[in-house]
């Protein structure tokens, strides 16, 4: 009887020290930081893009198409300082979607205005990657 239980407990230590040393480990080198922010671009295209001046303004309206209705969009005009002619960028930001949604292509608009003289340049960014450029 001892001796079996000798063999037993043999076996199980030898076992145990087998499942150790053949189970995978974690690598001990640096590992990355998740980070928040997600590296994807969002895919958004520009449906249409149309510029009225009157007074000295102009009010560039917009439709962007984009992957789900889950999705927002803010957009905001600045003058480029120092440029002839003159130059307004309208940079329309689109953060990643974080929730579930339908894959339902939506539409989102905007409207912004900025003053300019009549025959400034408009370009246009999405997440910081340039769009489309139009001169009236």
């Amino acid at each position: 009887m001892r001796r079996a239980l000798i063999g037993i407990l043999g076996a199980a230590i030898v076992i145990t020290i087998g499942i150790v040393l053949s189970s995978s480990r974690l690598s001990d080198g640096i590992r990355k930081a998740l980070s928040d922010e997600a590296t994807t671009t969002v895919p958004v295209s520009i449906a249409s893009l149309t510029d009225s001046y009157r007074r000295g303004t102009h009010t560039v309206s917009g439709a962007l198409v984009l992957p789900n209705a889950c999705y927002t969009s803010d957009a905001s005009a600045s003058l480029v300082p120092s440029t002839t002619p003159q130059v307004i960028r309208i940079d329309i930001s689109v953060p990643p979607d974080a929730g579930r949604c339908l894959a339902l292509p939506a539409t989102s608009t905007f409207s912004v205005t900025q003053a300019a003289d009549q025959n400034a340049v408009i370009t246009t960014y999405i997440n910081g990657v340039l769009a489309t450029s139009t001169a009236p």
